[in-house]
Protein backbone atom coordinates (compact mmCIF):
# COMPACT_ATOMS: atom_id res chain seq x y z
CA UNK A 1 0.00 0.00 0.00
CA UNK A 2 1.35 3.34 -1.14
CA UNK A 3 -0.05 6.63 -0.84
CA UNK A 4 0.50 9.47 -4.09
CA UNK A 5 0.05 13.12 -4.11
CA UNK A 6 -0.12 15.20 -6.51
CA UNK A 7 0.09 18.75 -6.20
CA UNK A 8 -2.19 20.93 -8.37
CA UNK A 9 -1.80 21.34 -11.50
CA UNK A 10 0.48 18.69 -11.91
CA UNK A 11 -0.18 15.68 -14.53
CA UNK A 12 1.12 12.08 -14.93
CA UNK A 13 1.58 11.16 -18.22
CA UNK A 14 0.44 8.34 -19.97
CA UNK A 15 2.02 4.46 -17.78
CA UNK A 16 1.64 1.48 -16.84
CA UNK A 17 1.37 -1.06 -13.62
CA UNK A 18 2.59 -4.92 -14.27
CA UNK A 19 0.47 -5.23 -10.94
CA UNK A 20 -3.55 -4.69 -10.44
CA UNK A 21 -4.54 -1.59 -8.78
CA UNK A 22 -6.80 -0.28 -6.27
CA UNK A 23 -6.50 3.76 -5.93
CA UNK A 24 -8.74 4.97 -3.08
CA UNK A 25 -9.59 9.00 -2.91
CA UNK A 26 -8.29 10.41 0.83
CA UNK A 27 -8.35 13.72 -0.43
CA UNK A 28 -9.22 16.29 -3.26
CA UNK A 29 -10.17 14.91 -6.70
CA UNK A 30 -8.72 12.26 -8.47
CA UNK A 31 -8.49 12.68 -12.44
CA UNK A 32 -7.78 9.47 -14.59
CA UNK A 33 -8.01 8.74 -17.80
CA UNK A 34 -7.40 5.32 -20.34
CA UNK A 35 -4.95 5.53 -22.96
CA UNK A 36 -1.66 5.52 -24.36
CA UNK A 37 -2.07 9.38 -25.02
CA UNK A 38 -2.83 12.48 -22.61
CA UNK A 39 -6.20 13.27 -23.55
CA UNK A 40 -7.91 16.27 -21.12
CA UNK A 41 -11.22 14.71 -22.80
CA UNK A 42 -11.02 11.32 -21.48
CA UNK A 43 -10.56 12.36 -18.01
CA UNK A 44 -12.92 11.04 -15.49
CA UNK A 45 -13.47 12.92 -11.53
CA UNK A 46 -13.31 11.13 -8.89
CA UNK A 47 -14.00 12.07 -5.24
CA UNK A 48 -12.87 11.81 -1.86
CA UNK A 49 -14.37 7.98 -0.84
CA UNK A 50 -14.11 7.07 -4.34
CA UNK A 51 -12.81 3.11 -5.28
CA UNK A 52 -11.02 2.98 -8.49
CA UNK A 53 -10.11 -0.37 -9.80
CA UNK A 54 -7.31 -0.05 -12.33
CA UNK A 55 -6.46 -4.12 -13.94
CA UNK A 56 -2.44 -4.64 -14.74
CA UNK A 57 -1.05 -3.45 -18.20
CA UNK A 58 -3.61 -0.53 -18.56
CA UNK A 59 -2.47 2.37 -19.95
CA UNK A 60 -3.50 5.71 -18.05
CA UNK A 61 -3.21 8.89 -16.85
CA UNK A 62 -3.30 11.38 -13.83
CA UNK A 63 -3.97 15.29 -13.72
CA UNK A 64 -4.34 17.18 -10.53
CA UNK A 65 -6.90 19.61 -12.54
CA UNK A 66 -8.61 21.16 -9.76
CA UNK A 67 -5.91 21.15 -7.55
CA UNK A 68 -4.18 18.55 -5.27
CA UNK A 69 -5.34 14.78 -4.57
CA UNK A 70 -4.31 12.79 -2.17
CA UNK A 71 -4.92 8.91 -3.57
CA UNK A 72 -4.24 5.21 -1.15
CA UNK A 73 -3.10 2.77 -3.70
CA UNK A 74 -3.17 -0.71 -2.86
CA UNK A 75 -1.49 -3.91 -4.60
CA UNK A 76 0.14 -6.73 -4.44
CA UNK A 77 3.49 -6.55 -5.33
CA UNK A 78 6.30 -5.96 -6.65
CA UNK A 79 5.38 -2.97 -7.89
CA UNK A 80 6.14 -1.29 -10.99
CA UNK A 81 6.19 1.22 -13.38
CA UNK A 82 6.58 2.19 -16.69
CA UNK A 83 5.68 5.26 -19.28
CA UNK A 84 4.33 4.90 -22.08
CA UNK A 85 7.07 7.18 -23.82
CA UNK A 86 10.61 6.92 -22.32
CA UNK A 87 10.76 10.57 -22.47
CA UNK A 88 8.46 11.39 -20.54
CA UNK A 89 9.65 9.87 -17.64
CA UNK A 90 10.09 12.58 -14.47
CA UNK A 91 12.93 9.93 -13.68
CA UNK A 92 15.48 10.19 -16.59
CA UNK A 93 15.09 14.31 -16.46
CA UNK A 94 18.17 15.53 -15.37
CA UNK A 95 18.11 17.23 -11.65
CA UNK A 96 19.75 19.66 -10.47
CA UNK A 97 22.93 19.31 -8.80
CA UNK A 98 23.90 22.25 -6.24
CA UNK A 99 21.77 21.70 -3.36
CA UNK A 100 23.09 21.23 -0.17
CA UNK A 101 20.76 19.21 2.51
CA UNK A 102 21.97 18.14 6.21
CA UNK A 103 22.17 14.70 6.52
CA UNK A 104 20.70 13.11 9.55
CA UNK A 105 24.10 12.62 11.08
CA UNK A 106 24.39 16.85 10.68
CA UNK A 107 27.19 16.55 8.21
CA UNK A 108 26.68 17.95 4.96
CA UNK A 109 26.96 15.45 2.29
CA UNK A 110 26.34 16.78 -1.67
CA UNK A 111 25.98 13.65 -2.62
CA UNK A 112 23.14 12.82 -0.25
CA UNK A 113 21.73 16.11 -1.68
CA UNK A 114 21.99 15.60 -5.17
CA UNK A 115 20.11 11.83 -4.33
CA UNK A 116 17.72 14.26 -2.10
CA UNK A 117 16.63 16.65 -4.47
CA UNK A 118 16.45 14.00 -7.33
CA UNK A 119 14.14 11.93 -5.12
CA UNK A 120 12.05 15.82 -3.72
CA UNK A 121 11.80 16.53 -7.63
CA UNK A 122 10.75 12.96 -8.88
CA UNK A 123 8.15 13.01 -5.67
CA UNK A 124 6.89 16.02 -7.10
CA UNK A 125 5.37 14.39 -10.38
CA UNK A 126 5.24 10.96 -9.87
CA UNK A 127 4.14 8.16 -7.99
CA UNK A 128 6.19 7.09 -5.02
CA UNK A 129 7.23 3.95 -4.84
CA UNK A 130 8.44 1.56 -2.06
CA UNK A 131 12.28 0.62 -2.72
Amino acid sequence: MIRVRLPAGARMMPHKHPEDRIYTVLSGVFYIGLGEEFDESRLTAYGVGSVIVLPGDQPHFHCAKSGEYVTQVTAIGPLGLTYVHPADDPRSQPQPTDITVESTEGVHDSKTASRASQKAEWMKTSVALPR
